[in-house]
């Protein structure tokens, strides 16, 4: 953390962000499934679809009550949940399975694969994206991949209200110092921005720091093509409305691009550079 952006935080009230879901909410968190457990999951997956519904889906998601509320909760996050529970759940109980495992016990990799292997949905929201809240919110993994929306995710979290409200705190100073008004353009920012605000766990402006930049800049790494591209450049935008507003007296990252860099920026990239 910079000096200014250790003394602002440390000088600065600000409000403290709680997740809307924690696991220490749910007390039957046992990692293993019982054999019936698995049982029960290997039912609810290998039955017709059709037949799986109205008391016979009922009676079996009771019995894995364990593992359903928590999947029920994190979906009824976002309003668009009525699309495909029963292909989420299924995509779910599949790994658990397999695994032996219950989710909040699995892997980053584990979470790799059952992300990756999720039916995409046409809509934003599905099981793909609910797979990712899952693995945020259970096991404090923050997955990085192609078309993964973070704005969306950040809404899903944070409140889209209150990431409104961050966002353009971020975006005025940008405006006054002459960066792009493209329309294009603030949808990547708002994208990054809802990378950094997850990567930090809270969506409140005061709260970020040097550390956030790094860890944001860090997880861009892998991000495929032009998301990166983009991406990097939006972070630096951040960085430079930070700094402008005071939170970080200094850039934490320094690399060339082709648009306007920030006076302050640009002061001690010179300096560095003669040094």
């Amino acid at each position: 953390m910079t000096r200014s952006s250790a003394t602002y935080q440390s000088i600065t009230t600000f409000p403290t962000w709680q997740m809307p879901i924690f696991p220490e909410r749910y007390p039957d968190r046992g990692p293993k499934l019982s054999d019936e457990e698995k049982a029960f999951m290997e039912e609810y997956v290998t039955a017709p679809v059709t037949s799986m519904v109205g008391l016979r889906a009922k009676n079996l998601c009771d019995k894995l009550a364990r593992f359903d509320k928590p999947f029920l909760d994190t979906v009824r996050l976002n309003a668009e949940f009525g699309l495909s529970i029963a292909t989420g759940r299924r995509h779910i109980f599949t790994y658990m399975a397999q695994s032996g495992l219950a989710f909040w016990a699995w892997s980053k990799e584990t979470w790799i694969e059952v992300i990756q292997a999720a039916p995409v949905a046409k809509h934003a929201t599905g099981t793909r994206f609910w797979m990712i809240n899952l693995a945020y919110l259970f096991c404090d993994f923050l997955y990085v991949g192609a078309s993964t929306t973070y704005g969306l995710m950040a809404d899903t979290i944070f409140g889209k209200t209150v990431v409104d409200t961050e966002v353009n705190k971020l975006h005025a100073p940008l405006v006054a110092l002459g960066y792009s008004k493209d329309s294009r353009d603030k949808k990547r920012f708002r994208w990054l921005c809802g990378l950094a605000m997850l990567a930090n766990r809270s969506p409140f402006v005061e709260s970020l720091s040097a550390h956030t930049i790094i860890t944001a800049n860090d997880l861009l790494a892998d991000v495929p093509g032009f998301g990166r591209i983009y991406g990097r450049r939006m972070l630096m935008r951040l960085q430079t409305s930070l700094c402008h507003l005071g939170i970080l007296d200094e850039p934490v990252i320094l690399e060339s691009t082709n648009e306007t860099t920030y006076l302050p920026a640009l002061c001690y990239a010179r300096k560095r550079a003669s040094s």
